[in-house]
């Protein structure tokens, strides 16, 4: 996506003279749009190459003894919500060997099992999970606005375009103006889908597969039982560690009965229904 936006702003300047001329009388604005450029690049660079919360060869003791203790809570009901587990529940990962805490899903992508699983996204060729979710969100967020300039310099040159090829010019114009506009709503509507799963602390994996994740089948619709309340998710988002892997639990059924009927400022500050 930012390689095709820098070889949709090379094109634009090379067939447009009065573009061509207003860069060169107001070089800040080349510099502000490079600049953006640049740093979307980076990001995506920053996200492709970062690791999502790989369940390591080293976390794996770690891991197996306090998942053994979760998955007791949750088959016993004492401590958290009883749930119908059988074998089909992702509890051990058949090819990676290793018991997953919730919330973690084996990508075969990757071929390696993911913490917090997001999804595997096929344009950075890696997964978004618990490492690596702030730095997508971040790059999908410059995306918009480069995105959405390359698209004004484009209406520019739709406008005034003086070119010998009018009808070819116009057409090739007119075709890249479709694509831009189909990615800035792509864009805009990830970003606020993914703002959503940042509110609530959900992951698009939960959304999606919700009815079939063996920890969520019983938990009310309306409740989203990972959430600490919306000022807490996004502050654990933006500024949380990302150093070590807090395992989370499934709450009691009094508290997701609660949550249920919480209001909105309850929502906002302790729980999330």
């Amino acid at each position: 996506m930012v390689i095709l936006h820098f070889l949709f702003a090379c094109l634009v300047f090379a067939l447009n003279e009065e573009l061509r001329e207003f860069a060169s009388q107001n070089p800040w604005y080349v510099v502000l749009y490079f600049g953006l450029l640049i740093l979307t690049l980076i990001l995506y660079l920053r996200v492709a190459g970062s690791n999502p919360g790989y369940v390591m060869e080293e976390q794996k003791v770690g891991l197996q003894s306090r998942v053994h203790a979760t998955i007791s809570a949750l088959e016993s009901g004492n401590d958290a919500r009883t749930v119908k587990c059988d074998s089909s529940c992702d509890k051990l990962c058949s090819i990676c060997k290793v018991h997953k805490p919730l919330r973690a899903k084996h990508c075969h992508d990757c071929n390696k099992c993911v913490l917090k699983f997001d999804h595997h996204c096929h344009w950075l060729g890696t997964c978004v999970g618990y490492m690596n979710h702030r730095r997508f969100w971040w790059f999908v967020f410059c995306e918009i606005p480069l995105c959405f300039w390359t698209f004004v310099l484009y209406c520019t040159a739709f406008t005034e375009g003086k070119n010998s090829y009018t009808w070819l010019y116009n057409a090739l114009v007119v075709c890249l103006l479709v694509f831009l506009a189909l990615c800035l709503l792509f864009l805009a509507a990830l970003i606020v889908f993914h703002s959503y799963l940042i509110l609530t602390n959900q992951t698009t994996y939960e959304v999606i597969r919700r009815g079939r994740l063996y920890y969520m089948r019983n938990v009310p619709h309306n409740v989203k039982p990972f959430s600490k309340g919306y000022v807490r998710n996004v502050a654990n988002f933006c500024c949380g560690t990302r150093s070590f892997y807090y395992l989370e639990e499934v709450p009691s059924d009094d508290i997701l009965s609660a949550r249920a009927s919480s209001s909105f400022l309850q929502a906002l500050y302790f729980n999330c229904c």
